[in-house]
């Protein structure tokens, strides 16, 4: 549930976030900044969130990622500017918890349901941005511009209600064995990450992918 309405706020904010990026005099390459910008704090900040989690657990990461994301939504609300629009749009990318909340399908699933695990993950996703895209311009063209961010901050505040209520702390930190410490993600292990070749080219496939959404939505909306 709250993989979808993450999605959903994200795919709400994308279809609205050009006429409010016009209505603070701003560009397409505006535009372009404010959405990269998201991703780059978003990427920079999985990793340090993943590695909490395993030592404080789950819940905490994902709830404190939550409360980032809600400060950067409420302050898209209140931009003035597109500066302003695209420092609050960097901190919203901060809450990136995403990668926390696949860490908690794992989890959950046991090893040889991971595949299903994931399969709803993606299910809940793609219901979450095709709802977003249609209610995004809806509440863009009845409510204005800056509704997107209300309606984005209310869906994390009941995720985040659902989440501290509802998910149990299963990743037990002091269980963790010697051959789970060896799998420590560090600087050697990335070194030999990057002598495979098919993470390699799993890395630029993925790239390649977003850069093309990115790229087309931009022009399309």
């Amino acid at each position: 549930m709250s993989i979808a309405f993450r999605s959903m706020g994200m795919s709400i904010v994308e279809i609205g976030l050009p006429s409010f990026v016009e209505s603070l005099a701003g560009s397409l390459t505006s535009y372009g900044i404010i959405i990269g910008t998201f991703s780059v704090t978003q990427c920079i900040f999985q990793y340090p969130y993943a590695t909490i989690s395993d030592k404080l657990g789950r819940r905490k990461v994902v709830l404190f990622g939550m409360l980032v994301y809600l400060l950067g939504t409420v302050l898209c609300f209140t931009a003035q500017d597109i500066a302003q629009l695209i420092i609050y749009r960097a901190i919203q990318g901060a809450g990136a918890y995403t990668s926390i909340l696949q860490a908690i399908i794992g989890d959950i699933y046991k090893k040889d349901e991971h595949s299903k695990g994931m399969g709803y993950h993606t299910l809940y996703m793609n219901i979450g941005y095709f709802l977003g895209f249609v209610l995004g311009g809806f509440m863009s063209s009845f409510f204005g511009f800056r509704s997107i961010f209300l309606i984005q901050g209310l869906l994390i505040i009941f995720s985040f209600i659902v989440i501290f209520i509802v998910l149990k702390e299963k990743n037990n930190v002091k269980q963790k064995n010697e051959e789970e410490k060896n799998m420590d993600f560090n600087i050697a292990s990335i070194k030999i990450l990057l002598k495979e070749r098919q993470y390699i080219y799993t890395l630029l496939l993925n790239w390649v992918r977003w850069f093309l959404f990115g790229f087309i939505t931009v022009y399309l909306i």
